[in-house]
């Protein structure tokens, strides 16, 4: 059984790693040595490359692998401090939380007072968010939540021992067993956990723990969790370690003060015609691609179109790729005009055409309190496949 201290530990000896900067730099090596205050990376024919952690936006292992799917079903353990685990042959007692991990040997114990929801259903997109729902309204007494037809319902209570096939349930003073399988999961009264969170870890199979701290020798990893699990792991568990919260918001993240759209008018001179800008997804609702590349962040926007977003002075930098979306190969098509405005004063100017290089945009937004972004028509003045698309579009403070 694992015990419960301050300190995780995770085994990547010879980890090949990738580390993204604030300034948008990008750096593949061996990882040497991680501390709180700098990474060290020994790339592939070259000298030991240091970035200080106060600039790392991630680190992300490059040879990570899911682990394969078992035949028991797992339960979404979710704790107070945001963390995500998927246990197996869970069960509890009033004190702490058991089950076995993908990644880990023996039985994990969480205190029960850690443990904010478990979740015994699989993922549905039809029943994702009524369940997001009720995990953002908080409660008072523990609920059972049951699936009835296209609803979730619940009942309030204490929650009490769970098992392989048993919930037992105090309703109204009264005890009553439930069966696991007629409940879709539970949510725990309790106060989310606002430790100060350095980062977050995230593993191959998509659970993450919120971090107070990582540290590595090369060999192994240390990281304080937020809530004092331990946890040995191979280097091919962990897919991300993610120092971006607080750090950098994407633009898809925000909501525009406004948008204006200049529609284009169609061949019967009557009928006006404008594409709506799309957040982390082209125009056509296809991954973002710029570049012969995938990003998972970005924005996809049609001319002509403005975005005046509020920054509020509280941004250094305003990163982003600018080009024509992929899809767009004929380079008599699509030559769009873009410009960047702070405050009124032009931060950028320049035309994109199909087939160009991403241009990549580093722009000083130091006290600008609104942002506006431009995707005009260009020289040949029609909006024909005018598709931009702005990767990775992200403010650093």
């Amino acid at each position: 059984m694992l015990s419960l201290t301050p300190i995780f530990l995770l085994a990547l000896a010879g980890l090949p790693v990738e580390a993204t900067s604030l300034s948008g730099g990008t750096v593949s090596g061996q990882l040497v040595e991680l501390s709180a205050t700098e990474l060290k990376l020994q790339p592939e024919n070259g000298a030991v490359t240091t970035i200080p952690t106060a600039d790392l936006l991630e680190l992300r292992g490059t040879s990570a692998a899911a682990p394969a799917a078992g035949e028991t079903p797992l339960v979404r353990v979710r704790l107070v401090d945001g963390s995500v685990l998927q246990l197996a042959e869970l069960k509890n007692t009033l004190k702490e939380l058991q089950g076995k991990h993908p990644y880990l040997e023996g039985v994990l114990s969480v205190p029960m007072t850690a443990v904010h929801s478990l979740r015994f259903t699989p993922p549905n997109a039809k029943f994702d968010p009524l369940w997001e729902q009720l995990l953002e309204k908080g409660t008072k007494s523990d609920m059972i939540v049951l699936q009835k037809a296209e609803v979730l319902d619940h009942l309030d209570g204490v929650v009490g021992a769970i098992d392989e096939q048993t919930i037992k349930f105090l309703l109204d003073g009264d005890e009553i067993p439930v069966k696991r399988e007629k409940a879709f999961g539970i949510i725990y009264a309790r106060k989310p956990y606002n430790g100060k969170l350095t980062a977050r870890v995230q593993f191959a199979n998509g659970d993450s723990i919120a971090a107070k701290s990582v540290t590595s020798n090369g060999d192994e990893w240390k990281v304080t969790s937020l809530v004092g699990q331990t946890w040995t792991l191979a280097a091919s568990d962990i897919s991300l370690v993610d120092y971006s919260l607080g750090k950098v918001v994407y633009l898809s993240t925000m909501e525009p003060r406004n948008v204006k759209y200049t529609p284009f008018i169609q061949f019967d001179g009557q009928t006006e015609f404008y594409w709506k800008f799309r957040r982390d997804r082209s125009l056509e609702g296809k991954p973002l691609r710029l570049g012969q590349k995938t990003y998972s962040r970005g924005l996809a926007i049609h001319s002509k179109t403005e975005l005046r977003y509020r920054l509020g002075g509280e941004y250094r930098r305003f990163q982003a790729l600018l080009g024509i979306d992929d899809e767009i190969t004929n380079t008599n098509w699509g030559a769009t005009a873009v410009r960047i405005v702070g405050d009124r004063r032009e931060l950028y100017a320049g035309e994109c055409r199909p087939r160009q290089s991403p241009i990549p945009l580093d722009l000083d937004v130091s006290d600008v309190v609104e942002l506006d972004i431009i995707v005009d028509f260009g020289p040949d003045k029609s909006d024909i496949s005018d598709r931009i698309h702005l990767a990775d579009a992200r403010l650093v403070k």
